[in-house]
């Protein structure tokens, strides 16, 4: 769908609001409205949620209200004017007081805030998440950065649905427990919230895109960005995003700027997840939602039901070529969004977290890449292959495809060739 395509924004609202008619007509008729360009920025925001309808329909409500998050500065309803700082909804503060109290988080663990305390006042978000091993990896690694090379300014990213936003609740809690950070600025779709700790005088402000500037200049504010670009200030600053380098290329020409890379989970980190926040959902369907989707908790737990969510998925699949996972697996940063639910991310190196290889999300995607190819398959296998020596990235990739080709091979009663890479051993006969 195009950016300006109103027949497609009205077959998707038809989808999303196919109970309430009145709605549809009230958000079709601000579409027709709103100046092209403004429905541009709009849709740039409104796909990245089109996984997550409560989000959706969070984000058009917020719109119909003359409010648009995540376009680099409120759009104002006609008449209205920017927002300004100003306190932020308990919910915020909540989440504040409750993070200040935590005992020390500990890596392998679940951070839980009581139970009407949402993750950073988010509504969707829960009260409770798994402290990855790799969130306390990369942290050490931040601060070894921060504190050895001066190192201040940092994008994580890794393959999207894995937990990079969460990072910023456990980010946020060692650096009050172990470093004394005592501002942050965090920013999100929604405009920004600072939160800062003063003695006994805790506060937790909203305010747009705009605002905050002060806070930004001081080199002791760290500002999480989930999503956005950032900008060259002297805060310590944190960009969580997705592999689409388009997204922070100007971030890594700072000065002192890094790019560290997140895994995707284990199978123990998504039984653990399972049993503790999913009791509702059984070990044996998550297990087979791992052989579709790869171990990204965002589809085999949290939207594990979702049809909508797996249709989109499985059309994904029937649009993407062989050649469009070669492209992402050799120049990830620059392949479509959709192309990383096919094609995963995984660390090389979990010490320095600063190397990555693209893997094929699962054998579910790759059975159906092979099954597009038909007779090609083995002509496009041996290409990787011949591909994969003069450019390592292709490495892996193409071991995973030849080993399951080995293998159909094998079983059908196939044979190889094979030669010896090794001088023979000598004969010698041995005495004990």
């Amino acid at each position: 769908m195009s950016p300006i395509d109103l027949d497609g924004i009205g077959r998707r609202l038809a989808e999303l609001y196919k109970d309430d008619g009145e709605m549809r007509v009230k958000l079709l008729m601000k579409f027709t409205i709103v100046p092209d360009a403004e429905v541009t920025k709009i849709w740039t925001v409104w796909k990245t949620l089109l996984d997550s309808p409560e989000l959706e329909k969070k984000f058009l409500k917020e719109f119909l209200q003359g409010v648009v998050a995540g376009l680099g500065s409120m759009v104002p309803a006609a008449g209205g004017s920017s927002s300004s700082r100003q306190p932020a909804p308990q919910r915020f503060q909540l989440f504040w007081q409750a993070l200040l109290r935590l005992p020390p988080i500990v890596a392998g663990s679940f951070l839980t805030l009581p139970s009407n305390v949402n993750l950073l006042g988010r509504d969707l978000w829960g009260s409770s998440l798994l402290v990855r091993h790799c969130y306390r990896g990369i942290f050490d690694r931040m601060m070894e950065l921060h504190s050895s090379n001066g190192k201040k300014r940092f994008v994580i990213t890794g393959t999207p649905g894995i937990g990079k936003s969460f990072f910023a609740v456990v980010l946020m809690g060692w650096l009050v427990q172990e470093i004394g950070v005592s501002t942050f600025l965090v920013e999100y779709q929604a405009g920004r919230y600072l939160f800062t700790r003063e003695g006994t005088n805790i506060k937790v402000e909203e305010g747009s895109k705009t605002d905050f500037k002060e806070e930004l200049e001081d080199p002791l504010t760290w500002w999480i960005v989930d999503m956005g670009k950032g900008a060259e200030v002297p805060a310590c600053t944190v960009l969580l995003a997705s592999p689409d380098q388009q997204r922070y290329k100007e971030f890594l020409k700072f000065p002192g700027s890094s790019k560290l890379y997140m895994p995707v989970w284990s199978n123990e980190e998504i039984e653990e997840c399972r049993m503790q926040l999913y009791p509702n959902l059984d070990k044996e369907e998550v297990e087979k939602l791992v052989t579709l989707w790869g171990k990204v908790p965002r589809y085999v737990l949290e939207k594990a039901r979702d049809e909508w969510t797996l249709v989109r998925f499985k059309e994904t699949i029937s649009r993407c070529k062989w050649e469009d996972i070669i492209s992402c697996i050799g120049e990830p940063e620059a392949a479509p969004e959709a192309s990383h639910k096919l094609v995963h991310l995984e660390v090389v190196d979990d010490k320095l977290y600063n190397k990555k290889i693209m893997m094929p999300a699962s054998s579910y995607v790759m059975e159906q890449m092979e099954q597009k190819a038909g007779h090609d398959h083995v002509k496009q296998l041996e290409n990787l292959i011949h591909l994969s020596i003069g450019t390592p990235a292709y490495a892996a990739t193409a071991g995973v495809f030849f080993e399951r080709y080995a293998h159909r091979r094998l079983q059908e009663g196939g044979s190889f060739e094979v030669r010896q890479l090794c001088p023979p051993l000598l004969r010698k006969t041995f005495r004990f």
